[in-house]
């Protein structure tokens, strides 16, 4: 990934984390603390796989608030 790349992950990731964390979805706050964490540091090679893990927490949230 290019460097403004890791940047854009990393500031994503910071804003994402907050709101799961007040929400108790932990998995998602988890992700994301990690995601930012690997931005921070440039060096990206699991980005993808943790981000293929935050598409399936987010697909559960959704899942369950739909069932509210």
């Amino acid at each position: 990934m290019k460097e403004k790349d890791n940047l854009l992950v990393r500031e994503v990731a910071h804003s994402i984390k907050g709101a799961p964390a007040n929400l108790s979805f932990e998995n998602i706050h988890n992700l994301s603390k990690d995601i930012e964490k690997t931005g921070n540091t440039r060096d990206m090679p699991g980005e993808h796989n943790q981000l293929d893990k935050m598409r399936v927490e987010f697909e559960k949230v959704t899942t369950f608030v739909k069932t509210l």
